[in-house]
């Protein structure tokens, strides 16, 4: 894991502190309540470590799994399209966006099917 993600990492270095407070603070910042999707559990008790307790009020307590997603061709294609314009897997900010789009494009074409 250190392998993989530490050289994709740039810029000043961020304590857990100042890393966990502007977690915080886009938790509070947020619009609505927060469902984080993640295709690992291993992901998602990161996040609840790094936020501490107890966790925003926003957020829901069970993550949306997205390894069921991985298999479909709609979702395996947008993420696939979207590291062709950052290429930093295993980078958080690349992934979480690589995998919204994946999801969306998901979510867009299960709409269609409805109609």
């Amino acid at each position: 894991m250190k392998r993989d993600v530490l050289p994709l990492l740039k810029g000043p270095r961020y304590t857990v502190e100042c890393a966990r407070a502007d977690l915080r603070a886009w938790f509070a910042d947020a619009p609505r309540d927060v469902q984080a999707a993640c295709d690992s559990g291993t992901d998602w008790r990161f996040l609840l470590e790094l936020l501490s307790t107890p966790p925003p009020p926003n957020l829901a307590p069970r993550y949306f799994d997205l390894r069921p997603l991985i298999d479909t061709m709609i979702y395996d294609r947008a993420v696939t399209s979207f590291y062709q314009t950052d290429n930093r897997i295993h980078h958080a900010l690349a992934d979480a966006r690589a995998y919204r789009h994946g999801w969306l494009a998901w979510m867009d074409a299960r709409k269609a099917k409805a109609v």
